[in-house]
């Protein structure tokens, strides 16, 4: 199984994939309020533990959890809004309603 490529073996085409890829997450981080984002990142990207974040930020457990849990709903919708063709309209069906 041939490793990875190196981003030095990358051909133009996928370099430019990649760096897109990259404004889009850094799109989406941006658009998330600082609050979340803060939560996020630590989380996420330097992989602190929930009891770590509360206690460098100084706020209760169950409150990062539900940051964390709202940081990652804007992070999904953020990334969905920029992965649609501009113009593109969502299709969304409704629940027909009983009579």
């Amino acid at each position: 199984m041939p490793d990875e490529a190196s981003p030095d073996d990358r051909g133009p085409e996928q370099a430019a994939a990649v760096r897109q890829a990259h404004d889009r997450l850094r799109v989406a981080l941006d658009s998330m309020d600082l609050e979340k984002r803060a939560i996020f990142v630590m989380f996420e990207i330097d992989e602190m533990a929930c009891d770590e974040i509360a206690a460098i930020l100084g706020i209760p457990l169950g409150t990062v959890y539900s940051r964390l849990h709202a940081a990652r709903k804007a992070f999904e919708l953020a990334i969905d809004r920029l992965a649609r063709p501009r113009g593109a309209a969502w299709s969304v069906r409704l629940p027909r309603t009983r009579s």
